[in-house]
């Protein structure tokens, strides 16, 4: 295609794709496209490296990266562990009638997140919705068994703070959020939303989440070597 040409198609999403909505879906798409670039491989050099970063030579940048890969590995396994975790507890925990109150609320955080995703990537929600071919009330309907697992788990983890006599002090608090606001210094909408108290709670639950889940590990391994 060429500039300000048109094009009209349709793909299928993966069955495994992240998005539930969208998982399996066949997809309209109308592209109009608005530029075409060509793109040109930089000589991977030392003032190449220089230009990424305080990297001194390319070697020091590869081996950077590296460290990049392994800790994003280490991440994703954590995340693996933690997520499977969080089903088993979920499965052996009684839970009491969860708040109606509660369930919608959290369907509504989740309808949020995925619209705010959809027109960050320049996309409409009533287009969106109308590829989905479902409504709002459809999809809010589709993120409840997500919204009950997140409130089990943050529940479970509530609970087991306080059995454990887990906490998260402010100044642990603040150091994180001062690491977010150093790492997005060149984006005031970022640093807004970081410097928010809404912000904060969500900064703590996330910090007390990893530090009940890092307990759990512990009682695992020590119940594995006993």
């Amino acid at each position: 295609l060429k500039a300000e040409e048109r094009k009209q198609f349709s793909l299928p999403f993966p069955k495994d794709h992240y998005n539930k909505a969208l998982a399996g879906s066949t997809i309209d798409f109308d592209v109009t496209v608005r530029s075409v670039y060509r793109f040109e491989r930089p000589e991977v050099n030392d003032t190449f490296a220089a230009s990424l970063g305080k990297f001194a030579n390319v070697t020091a940048l590869r081996e950077q990266l590296k460290i990049n890969l392994k800790e994003m590995k280490e991440a994703d396994e954590r995340a693996r562990l933690e997520r499977a975790i969080t089903q088993q507890l979920i499965k052996q925990a009684a839970f009491g009638e969860l708040p109606q109150v509660l369930i919608a609320s959290e369907v509504e955080k989740l309808l949020a997140r995925q619209r705010a995703e959809i027109e960050k990537d320049g996309g409409n929600w009533a287009d969106y919705l109308a590829h989905v071919k479902k409504t709002e009330e459809e999809l809010a309907r589709d993120f409840l068994p997500e919204a009950t697992t997140r409130i089990q788990a943050a529940l479970i983890v509530r609970a087991l703070s306080e059995a454990e006599n887990i906490t998260v002090s402010p100044e642990e608090v603040a150091v994180e959020q001062q690491a977010a606001l150093t790492h997005y210094q060149n984006n005031s909408e970022a640093r807004a939303s970081i410097a928010s108290e809404e912000y904060t709670d969500h900064l703590k639950h996330v910090l007390l989440t990893r530090k009940v889940m890092e307990r759990i590990k512990e009682i695992a391994t020590s119940s594995s070597k006993s």
